[in-house]
């Protein structure tokens, strides 16, 4: 093993006391363990946000893409609540007063993901004392389209988002406490007739179809057809 100031001392024509030596050989080893010894991590004291009545679950995401994660809780709140409250990051670490958007009964669990491609994070919600998931829709800006409620098994307690059948697109899955089941909706792009001149072109694409299920609902917000459930209508 070199050391630094040994070699120099024995090029000058003098070795280094043993007292020398080890102070060296000291300062190499708790140099390195200094480095690789993991940082103990600190907190500071908590800043507390209002939200609705009896938060059950939280989600961080950019909802209103300035590439801040925001704040989402679900609400359960025994029959006050059944909310989901948004809360936009104002920026080092300070949140805005939230915004409270209607749900289905029951909120247990919200999850984040672009379910209709149009680039920006809407809110999923499994409800479980209605048996359904609410979805709604990110109209930018952190703000938030009313509910739509699609059917789920028995007591949804959990819902996740992820690309199940492999098209890109973020399907829903449920975890359903009373009757031992999960519900998988599959998210398909679909393309009609939508505004029934007749013809399939680019001014259908200029609507949306939003689904899960057997439930369809309309806007003229953005420029995409999604479908979830089983097959495009």
């Amino acid at each position: 093993m070199r050391i630094k100031g040994v070699v120099s001392a024995r090029t000058a024509g003098v070795w280094p006391t043993s007292k020398a030596i080890l102070a060296l050989l000291a300062t190499a080893v708790l140099g390195v363990a200094a480095s690789a010894r993991p940082t103990t991590p600190r907190f500071a004291a908590p800043v507390d946000y209002a939200v609705g009545a009896g938060p059950l679950s939280v989600a961080l995401a950019d909802v209103d893409g300035d590439g801040q994660p925001d704040i989402v809780t679900a609400n359960y709140g025994n029959g006050a609540g059944n909310t989901v409250s948004v809360l936009r990051n104002l920026g080092g670490g300070t949140f805005a007063a939230r915004v409270d958007y209607g749900v289905g009964s029951g909120p247990y669990s919200v999850a984040l993901a672009d379910v209709d491609g149009d680039g920006r994070l809407d809110v999923v919600v499994a409800n479980r004392d209605s048996n359904t998931v609410s979805v709604l829709r990110n109209l930018g800006g952190g703000a938030f389209a009313a509910r739509v409620d699609y059917a789920v098994g028995s007591g949804p307690y959990s819902v996740a988002l992820a690309d199940v059948d492999g098209d890109g697109r973020p399907d829903i899955v449920t975890a359903n406490y009373s009757d031992y089941t999960v519900s998988v909706l599959r998210n398909l792009l679909c393309f009609g007739d939508i505004n029934g001149d007749g013809i399939i072109n680019f001014v259908d694409l200029n609507l949306v179809l939003v689904g899960f299920g057997s439930s369809y609902t309309f806007t003229s917000l953005n420029n995409v057809l999604v479908q979830f459930g089983t097959q495009c209508p």
